[in-house]
């Protein structure tokens, strides 16, 4: 009998690769979810909340492909050193 894992396991690696980006989405909507439903007693409780998982959930490093694929940080760094030749 062969099991679900065993056939992920052996499954293509751009397959392997979309079952687990499927799965990080599942997982970021349960903890959307979650998190709405929470209650806080304070607005600064909620914004530290917030702070938290911006820290959590946001990548610096992920490339973003809308924009030439740089990341965040090398973006960034992109222009600082542009800014700082006067262009």
């Amino acid at each position: 009998m062969v099991t679900l894992k065993a056939l992920i396991i052996n499954a293509p690696a751009d397959l392997r690769d979309a079952l687990d980006q499927v799965r990080g989405k599942v997982a970021l909507i349960q903890h959307i979810a979650a998190f709405r439903r929470r209650r806080y007693i304070t607005r600064d409780a909620k914004r530290q909340d917030v702070f938290d998982d911006i820290e959590i959930f946001y990548n610096p490093d992920r490339k973003h492909t809308n924009n030439g694929m740089p990341s965040p940080v090398d973006h960034e760094i992109k222009h600082q050193r542009m800014n700082e030749a006067g262009v």
